[in-house]
């Protein structure tokens, strides 16, 4: 192969793996004289409104990558082999740019788009990973206020728990227990009361001998 056109497929396959999931190039040379690459992600369809794998199938030339611009070959429809190619010219530099940008635009036939399966796992995993984040951080706003009135939270005492609904409520109510060795004032527990009311999941807290009990609503 020569050199420099390998030295520029090598800058594209590069190039294109710092957006897309997947890359293959496959080299025609021997049969047609051309490259066939094939690039995909996942993405967001606004059509559809969910998450599908979108490929981006292009043909160069061998000889066109000798000159710049560069001309090169897009399919409307990756799963059709018959489907309509749109011919395009890009400077060599931005070549690898334009053929991303089919991809974030989605420059394809809507019936390529429609046909795709959704990708139900990505939605679900995204929006647990956010839920669990929340989780955290609203257990740590409930450590945060205690600690704010000076009492010092055993964390490897504290535990979680979840509630049976026939029975307290909810199956989404958890019950956090704040272990400590701290003596409460009696104006200081109205306080905290108080101001874990104002936290929109809280249900009710209850000062325990060892520990203080907050009962509040679950993001998961």
């Amino acid at each position: 192969m020569n050199p420099e056109i390998k030295s520029k497929i090598n800058k594209i396959d590069y190039d294109l793996k710092e957006f897309f999931e997947n890359v293959y190039i496959k080299d025609k040379f021997y049969k047609t004289g051309f490259f066939e690459i094939t690039a995909n992600l996942v993405s967001y369809i606004k059509e559809s409104k969910d998450h599908k794998r979108v490929e981006v199938k292009v043909i160069i030339n061998q000889p066109d990558l000798l000159t710049d611009p560069v001309k090169w070959s897009y399919s409307t429809n990756p799963l059709n082999e018959n489907a309509l190619w749109i011919d395009r010219v890009s400077n060599f530099e931005n070549l690898s740019e334009d053929i991303i940008q089919i991809a974030k635009e989605c420059r394809f036939d809507e019936s390529y788009l429609m046909d795709l399966e959704p990708i139900v796992d990505v939605v679900n995993e995204s929006y647990v990973e956010e839920e669990i984040i929340k989780e955290y951080n609203f257990q740590d706003t409930l450590q945060t206020i205690l600690e704010n009135y000076e009492i010092e939270v055993n964390m490897k005492q504290s535990e979680l728990h979840s509630i049976n609904e026939n029975l307290y409520g909810k199956a989404s109510d958890r019950i956090v227990r704040f272990y400590h060795s701290s003596n409460i004032k009696v104006s200081d527990k109205f306080k905290i009361e108080a101001e874990m009311l104002t936290l929109e999941n809280v249900n009710w807290c209850l000062f325990r001998e060892e520990y203080v009990e907050i009962n509040y609503t679950s993001y998961l």
